[in-house]
């Protein structure tokens, strides 16, 4: 399997927002893992920097000369499209959700760039930061988004064993666990019954979820994640 890695300029001569958009739709669509979106730059010596004016251009003043608008594309067209970059960067180029959240993306809509669009109002609806930020919010935030968008459980529920097996240490969770001491026991039972595990090393260090039709159960230990899926009927577990 080869990885795409695509970059994408806005403010092309003649690219107006609309045909932007259809761009960008075109090539979010083909999967790459990681699209780079940037600006035009109106580098000194370039033959583009040199016809400038016949497209209006109006760019910074000092480097790297990313230009601010012309003809074709307004200064709120670029902030716009800052918005979608935005998005992008943190909910698809940074793979917190691999390829998964493209593939919940990609069964839901085809206009990809209104999404992350959308994707921006509420993300700054709800006060998130840009930098500096913490996984536990990002996840909980586009659970909470996908499901208003009426996207089914089935579908977002994946996400909680991205988010399990990323973490290398017992992370804080954004959805419930398995606090039933009965059934934490059968479980856990089961995963040492089956892995030769360490059964006091199983309680103090996992986290068990409701996964699926079954249980995931997430060990923590030597700064690395093991996931394991527990079927309801507790007969089995598998690792993931």
């Amino acid at each position: 399997m080869i990885d795409l890695h695509l970059d994408l300029i806005a403010g092309l001569p003649k690219e107006n927002l609309t045909r932007f958009k259809q761009t960008f739709d075109e090539v979010f669509n083909l999967g790459a893992k990681e699209l780079q979106l940037g600006f035009l730059k109106m580098l000194r010596g370039t033959l583009l920097r040199d016809q400038a004016p016949l497209y209006n251009y109006h760019f910074e003043e000092k480097a790297p000369y990313e230009i601010l608008d012309n003809d074709h594309l307004s200064q709120k067209d670029i902030q716009t499209i800052k918005k979608v970059e935005t998005m992008l960067e943190i909910f698809h180029n940074k793979n917190y959700f691999e390829s998964y959240l493209f593939s919940i993306i990609r069964s839901h809509t085809n206009q990809y760039f209104d999404f992350f669009l959308k994707l921006y109002d509420a993300y700054k609806e709800n006060d998130l930061p840009f930098i500096g930020y913490q996984l536990e919010p990002i996840y909980r935030f586009i659970t909470t988004h996908l499901k208003s968008l009426n996207i089914e459980d089935q579908k977002i529920e994946p996400l909680k064993y991205f988010y399990l097996k990323r973490a290398k240490t017992k992370p804080k969770l954004y959805f419930d666990k398995i606090s039933d001491k009965t059934l934490r026991q059968s479980i856990i039972t089961q995963v040492q019954k089956d892995t030769q595990l360490n059964q006091n090393k199983l309680y103090k260090n996992s986290i068990i979820t409701s996964y699926k039709d079954g249980y995931l159960l997430a060990l923590y230990q030597h700064h690395q994640s093991t996931l394991y899926f527990i079927n309801q009927k507790i007969s089995h577990s598998i690792k993931l």
